[in-house]
């Protein structure tokens, strides 16, 4: 959530990508495509809330029915 709310790099995140990077794997970022300043997850707990949920549903939905690439 709070990689995707504030706009933070996540290190650990970044070097799992960069290690990943020329493999040839369909990655769906979505860190990348939450507005900003938008709370993703439910109160003391970091599960998504149902609208994030929502959202994400939706977006891997499109990911996986349009056409295959890296990281986006």
């Amino acid at each position: 959530d709070w990689e995707a709310r504030l706009g933070i790099k996540e290190p650990a995140t970044e070097r799992l990508l960069e290690l990943v990077a020329d493999d040839g794997l369909d990655i769906l970022d979505l860190r990348q495509q939450a507005d900003k300043n938008r709370v993703l997850r439910l109160p003391n707990d970091n599960h998504y809330n149902p609208a994030a949920a929502a959202w994400a549903a939706r977006r891997i939905s499109e990911h996986l029915a349009g056409p295959r690439g890296s990281v986006k």
